[in-house]
């Protein structure tokens, strides 16, 4: 069975893995779609300077973690990873925001990118993602 996706509202994000045997070995389906940490990435431009690691990038997925489709929280045993992307994106850029201030002028020197463009820039792409943020309300009726 292929890797499959579950979209919800909001770029949420439900990700199962598994392979496919084919004559005794193993494939990976050419049409899987990535993985939760391969679309944070692109989402972050995670390798552009200000960078971010994977280990926080891991961390900001952990962070973004939400219930899934059939009602489990992240920590229950029977969670299925599910994410808001858009909450974690928008985490990374104001991470990569804070680190612009670090940053001297690009080369070729008077290029004019300069620190306070990165810095404008990572944060008006923290407001794109921030907008798109997903909010989760699970209700629950008791019935006597």
């Amino acid at each position: 069975m292929p890797s499959t996706f579950s979209f919800c509202p909001g770029l949420i994000l439900t990700w199962r893995q598994h392979s496919a045997k084919t004559a005794g070995r193993t494939r990976l389906n050419k049409n899987m779609p990535e993985t939760p940490i391969e679309k944070l990435k692109k989402m972050t431009a995670w390798s552009t300077e200000p960078a971010l690691t994977e280990t926080e990038l891991t961390n900001l997925l952990t962070e973004s973690s939400v219930a899934d489709a059939g009602g489990f929280a992240p920590l229950h045993e029977e969670w299925t990873p599910t994410y808001d992307f858009n909450a974690a994106a928008a985490t990374g850029w104001l991470i990569k925001a804070g680190r612009s201030r670090e940053l001297t002028e690009v080369d070729p020197p008077g290029s004019g990118i300069t620190t306070s463009k990165v810095f404008d820039n990572c944060r008006s792409m923290a407001r794109v993602y921030a907008a798109k943020r997903t909010t989760a309300v699970q209700l629950k009726q008791n019935i006597k």
